[in-house]
């Protein structure tokens, strides 16, 4: 308004007849306005925390069924680790032995 005053005119003046129409805000108006926006960022960011937690709970579970599936694999190769030894040795002593002699 300082830079247009010497085309609009006096900016008090002005500001008296906008302040007439539309009435200023008042501290106590512009503090309830603060604390609103202030609540309204402490929900959101609740909700946001939630639910960044709640993925966090899922990916949890997600690692222990993982853990559990690699437990009952190990313990399905062990098994399997077990036969493929017997297989092994059955194998080695049914093999027929070759002659080292020359006819």
């Amino acid at each position: 308004m300082g830079k247009l005053a010497n085309r609009v005119g006096d900016p008090a003046r002005i500001f008296a007849q906008i302040h007439q129409r539309i009435p200023m805000v008042t501290a106590d108006e512009h503090d309830a306005l603060k604390a609103e926006h202030a609540q309204e960022d402490e929900d959101f960011w609740t909700v946001l925390r939630d639910a960044q937690q709640e993925s966090i709970d899922g990916y949890r579970r997600l690692i222990a069924r993982a853990e559990q599936h690699i437990a009952a694999l190990k313990a399905e190769k062990a098994k399997a680790d077990a036969r493929l030894a017997e297989a092994r040795d059955t194998s080695e002593r049914l093999r027929p032995r070759t002659s080292t002699r020359q006819p």
